[in-house]
């Protein structure tokens, strides 16, 4: 093998890179002749001049392509050499074949094929398509008098498999790989050799850690029936690689299934196939929702709601109350479906429906495949929303907002389509909440009682007993005073428990729109110790204090905040408008060398046990916070 000198190709380009004489020293001949039939033009030599730049690359690219026809001479000596033997020992003993061919394989192809598998044939299509590339010659194209060799990359890469298929690995450090579509020509000379020994050590069941790059190249090899031509032996391969590093490298499996699948189905084992198949049955996030609370509805957060409310245009009331609104909402969602279930209707059947649809499937996706196939037809169930889940949740939406303007004392109301509701679910939802806020408002009098009554004034002691040694005559004495004082702080005692008696009555007979329960007669007769107490109290005690929904706060996020760590709080603190995109999102924690999914599950896992529900969702290739939390973002800025 000649040695190229990158000094002698820069003195060519800049003396003769008018003739592309640089172009022929590189074995580039077509953009030579091409610099040599235009050089009367004379743009081929400032061609030449800015090839300068591209000689180093051109020199690399030489050296490793002529090391890699270098290794192939050797392989395809050692393997003549082989045959030669294997041949001559033939002949001697025919009986001794079998054995024979044991002993130079390096590995147990009966212990690797699993038994599920072990039935599977290769179709005869496939095993001539991989004799057709192992007899393939060069392609040649003449155009007036130019001859150029035509070769194609994936054929080069079976040929390369088909060579390498028997070479065996020697123990050497692992160099590391990342490639896309990742063939032989892609690894220099140390990745070759780490690639031959890792893989010699998973076909004889030891599995090491390893890049995914090199894990796809042996894949590919398995796919294209180039490493070996037994369809069991592959397809089992494949599983036992997809088991052995699903946890390990955790991104394989955005691949591995979905070829597994693919392997089965072009050997028509459908049946198999969809084992493997894990989206099949697709279904949209509220309905898998839906599905995991189907105990308490109301936990299912209302991001999830809002893409069915169609139709709706925000007020302004809604604007400052929406808190409120969200959980009448919510909370209503369970009166809806204690009504359909009496009678004998369950809420997720009547607005989801689940068909069967046919669908063409591509094999082989983003897979370096050298063989024709053919796309096949499959069977996916999708479950799809109802017209009657729109029309409901809107109709519901637009209802609680009504409801919530009832209970804060405004008179108007937002149009709702009632035919779409089971009749009498407004008087419902206003006695569920009417009761619950004549709870709290009981609860907060009663407190509000005890306290009025330890820092009221003392009731006066009644005098003491005069003890009379031996009274000869029964005798009583009157002290006037003390008399018309005790009168008068009795009757003070007893018009202001009168006057709390008539306040409590009149809001158990009527809805409390007042901003204070305590009557004003209350108000003039408290002590000053009262006026501090109650002033330190809520001015509205009423449902959406039960519910904790008042001004928007949201129950457990001061604990909630208290637990996020620093990075938590950096990463909440990226998302505008609510929305964080997933591939900043990814590079945000890679740089702290966290893995997104883990830490999106252990952040919503904190919010989960402090706020009652998860704070992110992933929605395509965005990541969401729930609406009802966005409070959480404004304290956390407000924190930093």
């Amino acid at each position: 093998m000649n040695t190229k000198s990158k000094t002698i190709g820069y003195l060519l380009a800049i003396f003769l890179g008018g003739l592309g004489i640089h172009a022929f020293y590189y074995k580039r001949y077509m953009r030579g002749i091409l610099y040599l039939v235009f050089y009367w033009t004379y743009i081929p030599i400032f061609l030449g001049w800015i090839d300068i730049f591209f000689i180093k690359k051109w020199h690399e690219l030489l050296s490793n392509r002529e090391g890699a026809n270098k290794i192939k001479n050797v392989v395809e000596a050692e393997q003549r050499q082989e045959k030669k033997k294997e041949t001559k020992r033939v002949k001697e003993s025919i009986p001794q074949k079998s054995v024979l061919k044991n002993n130079l394989s390096f590995y147990i192809e009966d212990n690797i094929i699993l038994p599920e598998y072990k039935h599977i044939q290769t179709p005869k299509d496939i095993l001539e398509s991989i004799n057709e590339i192992r007899n393939l010659k060069k392609k040649t194209h003449s155009e007036n008098g130019v001859f150029m060799e035509l070769t194609f990359s994936h054929s080069n890469f079976v040929k390369d498999s088909l060579l390498f298929a028997k070479e065996k690995g020697q123990e050497c450090p692992e160099i590391p790989l990342h490639a896309y579509w990742t063939t032989f020509d892609q690894l220099n000379t140390k990745q070759r050799k780490w690639y031959f020994y890792w893989r010699e050590q998973v076909l004889n069941g030891h599995y090491p850690d390893v890049d995914l790059s090199y894990i796809i190249l042996f894949i590919y090899e398995l796919m294209n029936y180039s490493f070996n031509q037994n369809a069991a032996f592959n397809i089992s391969m494949m599983v036992r690689l997809h088991e052995e590093y699903k946890k390990r490298v955790p991104k394989l499996i955005n691949y591995s299934e979905r070829w597994i699948a693919d392997m089965l189905y072009e050997v028509k084992e459908q049946e198999l196939a969809k084992e493997w198949i894990s989206e099949r049955k697709q279904v949209p996030p509220l309905y898998q929702q839906m599905l995991n609370k189907e105990n308490d509805l109301s936990k299912i957060s209302i991001t999830s709601w809002k893409p069915y409310v169609k139709n709706y245009r925000e007020t302004v009331f809604f604007t400052k109350n929406k808190n409120k609104i969200y959980k009448v909402f919510k909370d209503s969602i369970l009166l809806l479906k204690q009504i359909y279930e009496k009678e004998d209707i369950q809420l997720i059947d009547r607005w989801f429906q689940s068909k069967e649809e046919r669908e063409i499937r591509h094999l082989f996706g983003s897979a370096v495949i050298d063989r024709n196939y053919d796309p096949i037809h499959v069977y996916t169930e999708r479950v799809k929303p109802t017209e009657d889940l729109f029309n409901e949740v809107t109709a519901l939406f637009k209802l609680s907002e009504n409801v919530t303007r009832l209970m804060n004392g405004e008179k108007r109301e937002v149009k709702v389509e009632k035919e779409y509701l089971p009749e009498g679910l407004k008087d419902m939802m206003m006695e569920l909440f009417t009761k619950k806020a004549k709870d709290a408002n009981k609860r907060f009098k009663v407190v509000q009682q005890s306290e009025a009554v330890e820092q009221g004034g003392e009731i006066p002691s009644p005098p003491p007993e005069e003890r009379q040694e031996e009274p000869k005559k029964f005798q009583i004495e009157f002290d006037k005073e003390k008399i018309s004082k005790l009168q008068s702080d009795t009757e003070g005692l007893i018009q202001i428990i009168n006057s709390r008696s008539e306040a409590e009555h009149e809001a158990d007979n009527e809805p409390s729109n007042e901003e204070n329960p305590v009557t004003e007669k209350e108000e003039v007769e408290k002590t000053d110790s009262n006026q501090k107490i109650l002033e330190n109290q809520s001015s509205q005690v009423d449902v959406f204090s039960v519910l904790a929904g008042t001004d928007g706060d949201v129950e457990g996020e001061e604990e909630f905040l208290e637990v996020l760590s620093d990075i938590e709080k950096d990463f909440l603190l990226q998302f505008v408008d609510g929305q964080f995109s997933q591939e900043e999102a990814y590079q945000f924690v890679k740089k702290q060398g966290i893995m997104l999914g883990m830490f999106l599950s252990e952040l919503n896992e904190k919010a989960s046990e402090y706020l009652g529900d998860n704070l992110l969702e992933n929605q395509e290739d965005t990541i969401v916070i729930y609406e009802e939390y966005e409070n959480v973002l404004i304290s956390i800025k407000e924190y930093a």
